[in-house]
């Protein structure tokens, strides 16, 4: 990031010497006559700025350069620790080889742009307009070349196909069931070790399908929502895929085994893979050729449902957390809602349907409609993925209602008994967006009285 803060400071300032240049060689040269003194005040105040940016600039390309040679790994351990960063050698290596390029580049594109700046302080005329053409087209041909200079050492070539192809397992969940608000899982594939989608490309194709993964990826700290669930739950695994909404868990077959056996999840789809192609998962033609088992859990909380029973709970993802982890908390009819007090009743959760005019669908990511017809007054919950972490407003039956936190990361509405048709809304913060806009419009006004200024000054 400091790199990068380095050239858009470089281009930001070519773009500036140039226009400079060119203005400065548009105007008339004084006569022959005419005493040097005749510079206005301002000229001589910008030589004066561009002489003392010139050193200054000198001065921190200078510091880079001697803070990469005296960059000393081992003087940072501990800080490297605090971060929770990969302990490997070759991991902290290079990152400290990183760094000390990162301060050797921040150094040469410091010291171009000083002596850019210098020149076009220096230079009069029509040689200092050649001169800032040239130096800023240069400038903008060196930062090219070290861009992609530092970018090939990220670049690999890789068949990108399997990632964009739909896999079998998205075919039969979306073959039972709307897709939207449900999720799979893959640990089991792994030995429990979260990966990269580059390992396995049909991560990435199971979520474009709209399926959720519901377990963490390589990389995601001890904040992220997924690793504190893992964690929580443990070896618990019926609460865990209940309370993501798991409808699909990918496993090898001594697991699928084990859990058709306890009863946790039912096999439904044997597939056998092949590595070499991006680890595509193919239909398996017997028994005996099947390594990869799609089970759908026993207990598969549904995405839209109207509960009668749920857990008050305080606002955040650790509280509804604690309280699935509870032993008392029936994960079949409960929830856990933030800002409502607790409620129980015998009857089980009732279904909802996503709908617009009679036909199930989402109508966008900004807006949706939900029908029911409950028995008793409840709470809708909606797990849907589009709507994301964007705020929500609700309308039931045409009246606006409060919108909770579920589980620490859905929504929750109240309902009523009887027919309702609930409309949400993402909600957009009305203050921010009206400051937005009046700070855009200040902005364009200035603009345009300073464009209308300066062309008086130039007419006069």
């Amino acid at each position: 990031k400091f790199v990068h803060l380095v050239e858009l400071a470089a281009s930001v300032l070519a773009a500036f010497g140039i226009a400079g240049a060119l203005e400065a060689a548009a105007r008339p040269a004084p006569s022959a006559g005419a005493p040097a003194t005749a510079q206005p005040p301002e000229w001589r105040r910008a030589r004066l700025a561009g002489k003392i940016s010139m050193f200054a600039i000198l001065a921190l390309a200078l510091a880079c350069l001697v803070g990469a040679m005296l960059f000393d790994p081992a003087a940072h351990a501990e800080e490297w620790a605090a971060m929770g960063l990969p302990a490997t050698q070759a991991a902290r290596q290079a990152a400290f080889d990183a760094w000390r390029g990162a301060l050797l580049r921040g150094a040469w594109l410091l010291a171009l742009v000083a002596g850019f700046a210098g020149a076009a302080t220096f230079l009069r005329g029509p040689r200092k307009a050649r001169f800032g053409v040239v130096a800023g087209w240069a400038l903008v041909a060196v930062l090219a070349v070290d861009l992609a200079l530092a970018a090939k050492p990220y670049v690999q070539i890789e068949n990108a196909a399997p990632r964009f192809e739909k896999p079998l397992p998205a075919d039969y969940v979306q073959s039972q069931r709307d897709p939207e608000g449900y999720g799979f899982s893959y640990l089991f594939l792994t030995g429990q070790r979260p990966v990269s989608p580059l390992q396995l490309p049909f991560l990435a194709a199971m979520e474009t399908s709209g399926l959720s993964c519901r377990d963490p990826m390589m990389g995601e700290g001890p904040d992220s929502n997924r690793v504190k669930a893992l964690i929580g739950f443990g070896d618990d695994f019926r609460r865990a895929w209940a309370f993501w909404g798991t409808a699909a868990v990918l496993a090898p077959i001594d697991a699928a085994r084990y859990f058709a056996q306890t009863g946790l999840a039912t096999p439904k789809r044997l597939y056998k893979t092949s590595p070499g192609a991006g680890f595509r998962l193919a239909p398996a033609a017997t028994p005996a050729e099947g390594q990869v088992a799609l089970l759908e859990p026993a207990l598969l909380t549904p995405s839209l449902a109207v509960y009668h029973s749920w857990r008050g709970v305080e606002d955040g993802f650790d509280a509804a957390l604690a309280a699935w982890k509870d032993k008392g908390f029936d994960p079949a009819r409960e929830i856990a809602v933030a800002g409502l007090e607790t409620h129980r009743s015998d009857l089980a959760p009732e279904p909802a349907n996503w709908s617009e005019n009679g036909s199930p669908c989402i109508r966008d990511w900004l807006a949706a409609r939900v029908q029911a017809e409950p028995k008793e007054p409840g709470v809708l919950l909606i797990r849907a993925r589009r709507f994301g972490n964007r705020p929500l407003e609700a309308l039931v039956n045409g009246e606006p209602a409060a919108v909770h936190s579920a589980n620490g990361y859905a929504f929750a509405v109240e309902v009523p008994a009887g027919r309702v048709s609930v409309e949400l809304r993402v909600k957009f913060p009305g203050r921010a967006l009206a400051v937005g806009i009046a700070g855009a419009a200040a902005f364009v006004l200035l603009l345009v009285l300073w464009l209308r200024t300066a062309r008086k000054e130039d007419a006069a």
